[in-house]
């Protein structure tokens, strides 16, 4: 079993190895699923909120991403508990994260692209 890759500029956050060079993928669903969330809150729709931070969990899960997976289940427990109020703190903090992922995620992959290159000279 390979180690954890550790995400650029991170002291503590991780993702699974072998999915690093499909992050490019991973980029493309997590801003659709970050725009999905952002018109769900904006429309006040619990019910989406709970599809989408689900979905966020399992992109979460999928690319071995724990810190996110655990902050989409909160959004999605307080969806299916009908409290609006923490939905709507914890989806705000949920969009926060995503976005502070994408950033890292971009970071990470072209860092890991660069020393596979080097490696391979």
């Amino acid at each position: 079993l390979e180690q954890p890759y550790k995400l650029a500029g991170s002291d503590n956050d991780y993702m699974d190895r072998d999915m690093v060079p499909l992050i490019p993928g991973l980029l493309i669903v997590l801003a659709d699923t970050l725009g999905d969330l952002s018109r769900a809150r904006a429309g006040g729709d619990i019910t989406a909120i709970q599809e989408i931070s689900s979905r966020m969990a399992g992109q979460g899960s999928t690319y071995g991403i724990s810190a996110l997976e655990r902050m989409a289940r909160c959004v999605e427990r307080a969806a299916q508990a009908g409290d609006s109020e923490a939905v709507s703190d914890l989806s705000e903090e949920l969009n926060n994260m995503g976005k502070r992922y994408l950033e890292t995620l971009r970071a990470t992959h072209t860092e890991f692209m660069t020393n596979n290159n080097k490696e391979h000279l």
